[in-house]
């Protein structure tokens, strides 16, 4: 997340569109990432929904 916040981001974002390019249609490629350090998870590392949104600024 450094990089992204250092300038690096649009590069890094690049790669991701090259890589997916020849598996998915441009459609379906997104136009916006959101990069976060790690992924919130419960006591059974199960994804919390809630705590992404509130990263993300997200009403439910």
């Amino acid at each position: 997340r450094l990089q992204w916040q250092n300038g690096g981001g649009h590069s890094q974002e690049m790669a991701w569109r090259r890589l997916l390019r020849p598996t998915l249609e441009p459609v379906a490629i997104p136009r916006y990432w959101r990069v976060i350090d790690e992924m919130p998870v419960n006591s059974m590392n199960k994804r919390v929904y809630a705590q992404l949104q509130e990263l993300f600024h997200e009403a439910p």
